[in-house]
């Protein structure tokens, strides 16, 4: 024969009835009416006596859990000494979603998940909140989060978890980071500490910059650089025009093409870095300019108002035109 108890615990109940019996269970044990109701395990079923909730307690704390008329879990809420912790269950009773505390940080954790493996997940860190992507295979293929100094950074990865591109924020403004399948650094583009432009660094696979893009005060420059990191070739615009650097090894210039308020100009230099020829568009109209090993002057061709003429300097100095003047 089923007592008042048992009713309380096994019986469907509606919001009416639980109140009712929450007035007249504590009378009937002769207990006081605003007595607390001590119990184990609380089951609450369905029409056909199908549990399907249970109010209990586990050795971490309290339990509350939310089953299927089949019997499987469908949600679990529970207490712990790092917090609480909600998980959601699927038929199979692998997890769906899952919200609590991290047991080491004590920080908000959120896991989202298909088939028990984890796809999204978001929580704080060290140095501030993060969303991180999972790929089939449990690696992180996309993460965004806060980095060290509180600046925010979006990370790429490939199907192992190896990052294939960075954008984070900087000391200067923003960063972007291009790496190849072994993680190293191939393409950057920042901008510098004093925030006048940007810079696109390529870079080789051992870490060497090969060609750099940038902004100067007088406008954009192109570098192209050797092993050393060194400039063989600068193309950039000055505050007269273009100019294109041919440098040598030593980082000397072997060869400038530029462009100025009366025309172009073309120069070479030796290897003491003296120009030893040269050629130039003025007003008048072209001239050219061949020195010595020394930089001094030893033949002149050039266009006057008179028509053309050439100039020979030997070596004490003394100059010889033709025709005269």
């Amino acid at each position: 024969m089923r007592t008042l108890r048992d009713a309380f615990l096994f019986l469907p109940l509606g919001f009416a009835a639980a109140l009712a019996l929450d007035r007249a269970l504590p009378a009937a044990i002769g207990a006081p009416k605003d007595a607390p109701l001590v119990v184990r395990e609380l089951h609450v079923v369905d029409a056909d006596g199908k549990v399907v909730l249970r109010l209990g307690a586990s050795a971490d704390g309290g339990v509350v859990a939310i089953q299927t008329a089949s019997g499987s879990s469908s949600l679990t809420l529970a207490g712990s000494p790092a917090g609480g912790r909600l998980a959601v269950l699927a038929p199979d009773g692998s997890r769906c979603a899952y919200l609590g505390c991290d047991d080491k940080s004590a920080a908000g954790t959120l896991f989202l998940a298909k088939g028990g493996k984890s796809g999204f997940e978001a929580g704080i860190g060290g140095d501030g909140g993060y969303v991180s992507m999972l790929n089939a295979s449990g690696k992180a293929a996309a993460f965004v989060g806060v980095a060290e100094g509180g600046g925010g950074v979006l990370e790429a990865h490939a199907e192992d978890g190896t990052v294939m591109a960075q954008v984070a924020s900087g000391q200067g403004g923003g960063h972007v980071d291009v790496r190849g399948r072994s993680g190293e650094t191939l393409a950057v583009l920042t901008a510098p500490k004093d925030g006048k432009g940007g810079l696109l660094r390529i870079l080789r696979a051992e870490g060497d910059p090969v060609v750099e893009l940038g902004a100067t005060e007088n406008g954009g420059q192109i570098g192209v650089l050797g092993k050393d990191a060194r400039a063989f070739a600068v193309l950039k615009a000055s505050d007269m025009g273009g100019q294109l650097l041919l440098n040598r090894t030593d980082g000397a210039v072997g060869a400038f093409v530029g462009a100025f308020k009366d025309g172009g100009q073309l120069a070479l230099s030796n290897r003491e870095g003296n120009r030893i020829f040269e050629a130039a568009g003025s007003l008048q109209g072209g001239e050219l300019n061949v020195r010595t090993r020394d930089g001094k002057d030893a033949v002149k061709v050039l266009v006057t108002t008179s028509g053309g003429q050439v100039q020979s300097t030997d070596a004490k100095g003394k100059t010889s035109t033709l025709p005269a003047k």
